[in-house]
């Protein structure tokens, strides 16, 4: 288990921001976290059995240079990445990886822009 939390230059997180980094989170430099977000680095194996005997599984999570979470943004277990240059709305719902330089919006998140094109 990696359950390390790396914090580049030039980050800034907003207020009422929870990162789980029991899965390991490696942020790199000048990335925004805005306000009121949740990142998620496990979840629990769920089963028939009782809620405490379910195993929980961890995976890691890298949040690229010059990225942005906008606020309210929910990034789930299954997101290794969030690309360098990329922006996540305000509300969205990751739950896969995120491209460099892509826009991603909605429930769940989908790519609707890139910064390429700006």
């Amino acid at each position: 288990m990696n359950s390390k939390l790396s914090i580049g230059k030039g980050v800034s997180i907003n207020h009422n921001v929870e990162i789980d980094y029991s899965g390991g989170i490696v942020i790199e430099d000048d990335v925004w976290i805005s306000q009121n977000c949740l990142i998620e680095t496990h979840t629990h194996e769920i089963t028939q059995k009782d809620k405490n005997s379910w195993k929980i599984s961890r995976s890691p999570l890298v949040i690229g240079s010059d990225s942005w979470i906008g606020a309210g943004s929910i990034i789930m277990n299954s997101v290794e990445k969030i690309g360098k240059g990329a922006i996540v709305a305000a509300g969205a719902v990751v739950t896969k990886t995120v491209e460099d330089w892509d826009i991603v919006a909605g429930v769940p998140a989908k790519k609707i822009g890139s910064r390429l094109n700006k």
